[in-house]
């Protein structure tokens, strides 16, 4: 018998083997994650699962294939230290822009 897709808005840290879920949200363009239509890119909930369930703050997030940015984002939203690598000048630049902090007073 095939189980059952599961509706969920976020995965849980937590994941039965064999299950099936399906993100229903559609809230992935929130902080900087949707600066750039970079091809083949990360939905954020992917590497948000991963790293709540495998850190814990300040600990070091290292993305090998840093592509467009999203886990050292999401890296920085859950107030861990992110380390990304990318061969791809543009990715490199991309990366840097997202995960730029600003102070309040320099955004306004």
């Amino acid at each position: 018998m095939k189980e059952p897709i599961i509706d969920v808005d976020e995965l849980p840290e937590d994941i039965s083997f064999n299950s099936t879920l399906e993100i229903t949200s559609n809230n992935i363009n929130r902080y900087t994650h949707g600066f750039f239509k970079y091809p083949c890119k990360f939905i954020p909930h992917i590497p948000r699962w991963a790293i709540k369930k495998y850190t814990k703050e300040n600990d070091v997030v290292l993305d090998p294939f840093a592509g467009s940015g999203t886990t050292l984002l999401e890296s920085a939203i859950l107030k861990r230290d992110s380390l990304g690598i990318d061969f791809d000048n543009f990715s490199q630049l991309l990366c840097k822009t997202k995960t730029k902090s600003l102070l309040k007073k320099e955004i306004e």
